[in-house]
């Protein structure tokens, strides 16, 4: 265990040794187009303040890359669409908790009771570059309250280092906003005083609003409209003195989401505190957590009645009028906003569902698995983060007179694994969808954060000690030298988005729980090498795109991600040798084809034609038995001749690399 002084020592100085900020790369190639790269004043700075829906969380977990991830909230949907840049903090897989997945035990193909489960148990991601001053500043589980409290990140890494519990949502708070420290305080609105925006994005009070459903007993279900205004307006005017125009969202009716599903015909009646029961009316809602065990009489006190419903969504439309009060005074105040109505939006979307094909009949709905939101039931997928920055961009653009293009809602919905889902249920979901319910969840998820806390914390420290070795930062020149290797990117898919890539979590051995919709895989259990297990890609997995996008001055990305079990090997020079390269001049894997991540047709020709016959992968010797793996190829084309350069990687660290190559303009 680090000491706490010394720790303390490292984030009081951080801010001076800092490297820049990695701004995502804006609207790549045939991702609903881009605004004009001399984008207006207004968007010269853009930052984003709320919730784990402005976040990018999704599928109950955060991650830089998923489905949905951080690189697919709304907030970097817009910037994308705007062509500015919006650093996030980034958090890599496995995330932060690890989002849900569907594991159909039993392979009958439809969900079943437990069947969602976290997709990976016992592991957590950290923060990609957790020095990185980030501009997407939402936090999952904030709402109007603490989103103004200043967290003391200096007595919360003590506590941290002391092994003392912190609540999820303050070690999410450190995780995600990150150093400098040296203020002692930390919050969303500091950091957006700290960073001057010119324009400012804030969704916030989702989790007032869905407490009135979810802790209907709660000091936050009892929220009265009156007191969210006067906090949503300490909120705005705290942000208003950064002196940005804001784009401002209201809330939507909670009981629309998925989580909750009528009770139909599984429940009779519910139990009330005091044991006497009460009829239940076939629509009255309840989470789809719920533990069957509890049927056909659950308790009364997650019931949400026809009656309550009422309530509930009489309370958020008074939250809604406080927001657009708050607003319009801000406004008269000499502070521009434009309100975004996503009460409206989601309203629209729950009575009519999303027409993808103008065929007049939905290809998304709002239902569980109807491919508008994670697998949480709270959180918007890809498609559904699409149209919400569809309706942020369309509110921005009417309010500052901007010319935003939208997002092309059927190409996100095209590569979204969420829509048309093989595991749609017909009519309602089972309820005790989740392998992990209540507070077993919460625990899980607490003790995660906080060892990726410490982690990170640990990496800070690290820094701080080469910085101060006088180890030299990136200059930002562009160029290095031929013959030498940098280190490339981060996950950030700057080129290639996230459909274009291998990606794959959540994998055990012997038994793939799930992938990523844009690749498939098969279980190899009985390869050359008796008793080795594998994941191998099918021909099919890397689309061909990448083939027909220009490389020039880009980065472009093949990565797998690659479970191998080798304690069954006779041998460390076993021939077949069941990992882990690829012979880039040939196009074809170093390794028996039983076992190796091939890449189709379109990679081979890319890759044999561009990195000048050269050779990379590693020899199975050189692997502990029992290992999981990840296999990365990466090339960078940069503008000039023989300045290219090709690395291999195995989980993360440099094996072999190509460099002073001459790949061409793409």
């Amino acid at each position: 265990m680090l000491a706490t002084a010394g720790t303390l020592a490292v984030l009081a100085v951080l801010r001076l040794d800092m490297p820049a900020a990695t701004a995502e790369r804006s609207c790549p190639d045939g991702e609903g187009g881009c605004g004009s790269a001399a984008a207006s004043s207004r968007l010269r700075r853009l930052a984003a303040v709320g919730d784990g829906f402005l976040a990018g969380a999704g599928s109950g977990g955060l991650v830089g890359q998923g489905a949905p991830g951080q690189v697919d909230s709304p907030a970097a949907l817009v910037a994308r669409q705007a062509h500015v840049a919006l650093p996030q903090p980034l958090v890599d897989l496995p995330g932060l908790p690890p989002p849900l997945v569907i594991v159909d035990a039993n392979r009958n193909g439809r969900l079943d009771p437990g069947e969602i489960r976290l997709a990976a148990y016992g592991r957590v991601g950290l923060r990609h570059s957790p020095a990185e001053v980030a501009s997407n500043l939402a936090v999952p589980g904030e709402d109007v309250t603490t989103v103004l409290e200043a967290l003391d990140a200096q007595a919360l890494a003590g506590r941290l280092e002391a092994g003392q519990d912190v609540a999820t949502r303050d070690v999410l708070k450190l995780l995600l906003l990150g150093p400098p420290f040296d203020s002692g305080k930390l919050s969303q609105v500091q950091r957006v005083q700290e960073l001057s925006p010119t324009l400012l994005l804030l969704w916030i009070g989702n989790e007032n609003a869905l407490d009135l459903v979810r802790r209907p007993g709660t000091a936050g279900a009892a929220l009265t409209p009156a007191e969210f205004g006067r906090r949503m307006r300490r909120v705005l005017d705290a942000l208003a003195a950064s002196g940005s125009g804001m784009a401002v969202a209201n809330l939507p009716d909670p009981t629309l989401l998925p989580f909750l599903r009528h009770a139909g015909s599984d429940v009779s009646s519910c139990r009330t505190a005091n044991g006497a029961t009460v009829p239940a009316d076939i629509d009255t809602l309840l989470p789809l957590g719920l533990d069957p065990r509890l049927l056909p009489i659950p308790p009364c006190d997650v019931a949400v009645t026809p009656e309550r419903r009422a309530m509930v969504r009489a309370t958020v439309l008074a939250f809604n009028a406080e927001i657009d009060a708050a607003v319009a005074d801000l406004d008269r105040r000499g502070t521009p906003v434009a309100s975004v109505d996503l009460f409206g939006l989601f309203d629209r979307l729950a009575a009519t569902g999303l027409d993808l094909d103008g065929d007049g009949s939905p290809d998304a709905t709002t239902r569980y698995l109807g491919g508008i939101f994670g697998l949480d039931g709270v959180h918007p997928g890809r498609t559904g983060n699409a149209l919400i920055a569809n309706a942020i961009i369309q509110a921005t653009n009417a309010r500052f007179g901007m010319s935003i293009p939208l997002v092309d809602v059927a190409r996100v919905a095209a590569r979204d694994p969420l829509v048309r889902n093989r595991y749609r249920p017909d009519g309602e979901p089972p309820f005790g969808l989740f392998a992990e319910r209540g507070t077993t969840a919460a625990v899980r998820v607490q003790r995660r954060a906080v060892r990726a806390a410490r982690k990170m914390l640990r990496q800070l420290r690290r820094l701080r000690r080469k910085a101060g070795n006088g180890s030299q930062r990136e200059t930002g020149s562009g160029r290095r030298k031929p013959g030498t290797i940098g280190a490339l990117p981060p996950l950030e898919p700057n080129v290639v988005g996230p459909p274009d890539y291998f990606m794959f979590s959540g994998l055990e051995t012997g038994d793939v729980r799930e992938a990523d919709v844009n690749a498939s895989c098969q279980v190899v259990t009985s390869p050359v090498c008796t008793g080795t297990r594998a994941c191998q890609l099918t021909t099919t997995a890397f689309p061909p795109s990448l083939d027909a996008r220009p490389l020039n001055g880009t980065e472009a990305f093949v990565r797998a991600y690659h479970r191998v079990d080798v304690t069954a090997l006779p041998s460390p020079t076993e021939a077949c040798a069941p990992i882990l390269g690829i012979d880039v001049a040939g196009g074809m894997p170093l390794c028996s084809a039983d076992v190796c991540v091939q890449p189709d047709g379109q990679v081979q020709y890319r890759l044999r034609d561009r990195i000048n016959a050269a050779t990379i992968g590693t020899p199975t010797g050189s692997l502990p038995a029992a290992t999981w793996r990840r296999v990365e190829v990466r090339v960078r084309v940069l503008p000039g001749t023989n300045n290219d350069e090709c690395e291999f990687r195995l989980d993360g660290a440099l094996v072999a690399a190509a460099t002073a190559l001459n790949l061409g303009d793409g």
